[in-house]
């Protein structure tokens, strides 16, 4: 901290840090504890894919609140048999 700095701003940006910490101790936490819990009710597989689609969920719709606009394909598409595909695409020869 600098001498010529606000003792109210300096007060302030503390609270700040330590709201962020609490944050980051809840969230953190109850991810473990809902992965506990979790496991005994679903296999380990399909708890994880449905926590990303919830998480991604979660991301669309705060975006989309935030008024961006959707995201799109780019604008030669992605066939079906490629989206999953790990294989580097075709070259014509």
């Amino acid at each position: 901290m600098s001498t010529d700095e606000d003792p109210d701003q300096a007060s302030h940006h503390r609270l700040l840090t330590l709201l962020a910490f609490a944050a980051v101790y809840l969230i953190w936490g109850s991810t473990y504890l809902a992965i506990r819990v979790g496991v005994r009710s679903l296999p380990p597989l399909l708890l994880s894919g449905s926590r990303f689609v919830v998480a991604g969920g979660l991301l669309y719709a705060f975006l989309r609140a935030r008024a961006r606009r959707r995201p799109r394909a780019p604008s030669g598409g992605v066939p079906p048999s490629r989206a999953c595909s790990c294989s580097p695409p075709a070259t014509a020869s």
